[in-house]
């Protein structure tokens, strides 16, 4: 064989073979007729063919690279487990359902979808679904006391910014809570107090004390499934709460972000049990039917909506008309009902599987047939570093700082399994468990 061939026939495999992959450096002319002992125009020969062939290319000032051949295998990089991915499913978002919706709105609906439809309070259509739809769940209440926002954050916006009757200022927080709602009152520099409820609920005694001594406007809580604890008022304690707050003139702002999940139907809402003058009553449809929506609705005592609307006027001339119309659609007709059904459903899988694991595991938690979040305690360890231990072992779980205000704890972390495919959980949680289990405290009934 001639040298041509020689080198020829080395380079063609060392690049066929994958020890030269695509965007490799040749070695140089000279090298090249060092190892082969020849000279070095049969190399310059032997890389024109190459060039020809459209196997190498050339760089000038710098060298001939490999153009064809074996392409470097891109490295796997494994995907971490996302315990602290909040989103909900993706998999269960309605795509087809309300993309129907929005071509009917497209196609039926000229008026006013592409300029202001001039009505802050929201497009009555909607106002009349949700009403009715509210009226399924013992909500009753009049389109009057209704208003549409552009997603719940929107409402507390101007809950908190706005006048109220009572002539009070300062605005009481339960902690932990809502990230943002923390987040709000610390940037707006409201007015604010803060009353701990953690796993033995609410210290009564307190929570009336400052009712009695301090200027609340109003009381933020999340009655049904808080965040992040996952806990639920008694109906007892509901009353109780509502006969605090018109004893003390305290407005009470209900968060219900999750009722659509709720599986005890004797389970009653702050607004069913209260004075409805003393009561607002928050609703996101975001968490049902998908986050982009950023949709909630609003019940009001009738002396707040003026004041409400004239604020959200500064914000807002019309929250989005267009997924509003959409919205109001898919309500009325029988998609959103099955809609429903499917995601509690899926839910509740996720909620037992999750129960399962942890009672063998000798964790006893409250909720559960409905709770997809959980938190935990940590003795031995701190959660940051214990989250430090889990990125390295590409697990991903929850710190709860944001859902703090001033002093955080740094012993808890929560785990999240809405956003995991059912068939995945156990799995997940047993490699999670591997690392965790040791630092977990078991004898706390939250």
């Amino acid at each position: 064989m001639t040298k041509y061939a020689t080198v020829l026939a080395y380079i063609t495999s060392m690049i066929n073979n994958g020890t030269w992959p695509v965007g490799t450096k040749l070695p140089s002319i000279r090298s090249l007729a060092t190892q082969f002992q020849c000279n070095k125009d049969t190399i310059s020969h032997v890389l024109q063919e190459l060039k020809y062939q459209n196997i190498i290319y050339a760089v000038a000032k710098s060298g001939n690279y490999v153009l064809t051949g074996v392409e470097q295998p891109t490295p796997v990089i494994k995907q971490p487990i996302k315990f602290a991915n909040s989103m909900p499913d993706e998999t269960l978002f309605p795509y087809n359902d309300f993309r129907a919706c929005l071509n009917q709105v497209t196609q039926t609906s000229h008026e006013h979808l592409f300029t202001y439809f001039n009505n802050p309070a929201g497009y009555p259509p909607l106002i009349t679904a949700i009403n009715n739809y509210f009226n399924t769940q013992h909500l009753f209440t009049g389109t009057g006391q209704i208003a549409i926002t552009s997603g719940i954050q929107q409402a507390l916006y101007i809950l908190t910014r706005m006048p109220f009757p009572n002539h009070k200022q300062t605005i009481l927080l339960e902690q932990p809570t809502y990230h943002q709602m923390n987040a709000l009152v610390e940037n707006l520099t409201t007015d604010y107090l803060t009353i701990t409820r953690n796993a033995n609920g609410l210290d009564w005694d307190a929570l009336e004390n400052i009712f009695k001594t301090q200027p609340i406007k109003f009381f933020y809580t999340i009655p049904r499934f808080s965040v992040p604890y996952g806990q639920s008022y008694t109906n007892r304690e509901r009353a109780k709460l509502c006969h605090l707050a018109q004893k003390y003139d305290v407005y009470l702002v209900e968060d219900d972000y999750f009722a659509d999940f709720e599986n005890n139907s004797r389970v009653k809402t702050l607004y069913e049990q209260a004075h409805v003058d003393h009561v607002i009553y928050l609703r996101s449809f975001s968490k049902i039917i998908f986050p982009a929506l950023r949709l909630g609705a609003v019940i009001m005592p009738q002396k707040l909506f003026d004041s409400f609307i004239n604020e959200k006027q500064l914000i807002d001339y019309d929250t989005n008309m267009f997924m509003q119309r959409a919205l109001a659609i898919y309500l009325t007709s029988s998609m959103f009902t099955r809609h429903r059904h499917q995601i509690t459903t899926a839910y509740h899988q996720k909620a037992r599987r999750l129960n399962t694991f942890l009672q063998q595991h000798g964790i006893k938690k409250n909720n559960l047939a409905t709770q997809v979040v959980l938190h935990f305690d940590t003795t031995k360890i701190s959660a940051l570093m214990l989250t430090e231990l889990l990125k390295q072992q590409n697990l991903e779980v929850n710190m709860l700082t944001t859902n703090y205000i001033g002093q955080r704890p740094l012993n808890l972390f929560s785990i999240d399994v809405r956003n995991m495919p059912s068939a995945t959980i156990t799995a997940n949680l047993t490699t999670l468990w591997a690392v965790i289990g040791i630092y977990v405290i078991r004898d706390v009934d939250a």
